[in-house]
């Protein structure tokens, strides 16, 4: 009878392991770096959002200049004659992000989503001073405390030198629009615009 020569050709269990091993230490070293870059695209998307938001906070302060008046409430407000530090006189605009979405966004997964959009528009056309727009929200896992839209749009939200940034958080400092002349805290947040280095 002949005899069939079996294939002792293989991996042992020690090669087996040591490649084991090698995998893991190599998913430990990898993961801090794609877990990183994760949170930098989730952050960045809620940017954009945050920086969509503010555009629309100038459609529907257009819409308000044609449409006519409202009664102010803590989700939208418009206030005349509000003077920064900068000592020009603005009209503040505000909307909540809840208002934003019913009116403006029509954003269909907005839970977690809070806040509220401040503009500052020049009440003069003959100076060159542009709206101030600020953003103070949350999606539920990041915040924008009092940053302006020019900040968001040249990507220096996480510089340390400017007020407010962005950070880990699920509630907004600010959810309701002042409804009051002269509002302290609005004026506040307007003025840490100009003067935290956030607007040209």
């Amino acid at each position: 009878m002949k005899r069939v020569k079996l294939n002792t050709k293989g991996f042992t269990l020690i090669e087996l392991l040591a490649v084991i091993v090698i995998l893991a230490l190599l998913v430990l070293i990898a993961l801090p770096n794609v877990t990183n870059l994760m949170n930098q695209a989730i952050s960045g998307a809620f940017v954009t959002e945050a920086s969509e938001y503010a555009k629309q906070l100038n459609n529907a302060y257009m819409v308000s200049q044609i449409g006519g008046a409202f009664t102010n409430s803590e989700d939208k407000s418009i206030l005349k004659n509000v003077t920064l530090s900068n000592g020009n006189t603005y009209t503040y605009f505000c909307m909540s992000i809840d208002q934003l979405n019913k009116e403006q966004m029509d954003k269909s997964n907005a839970d977690g989503y809070e806040g509220v959009i401040e503009g500052f528009y020049p009440n003069s056309t003959v100076t060159s001073t542009n709206a101030i727009l600020v953003v103070t929200m949350t999606n539920g896992s990041y915040v924008l405390n009092t940053v302006s839209l020019t900040t968001l749009s040249k990507n220096a939200y996480l510089n340390e030198s400017v007020v407010g940034g962005l950070y880990s958080g699920t509630e907004s400092p600010v959810t309701s629009c002042a409804t009051q002349p002269n509002n302290s805290d609005a004026i506040a947040r307007g003025n840490a615009i100009i003067t935290g280095g956030q607007f040209n």
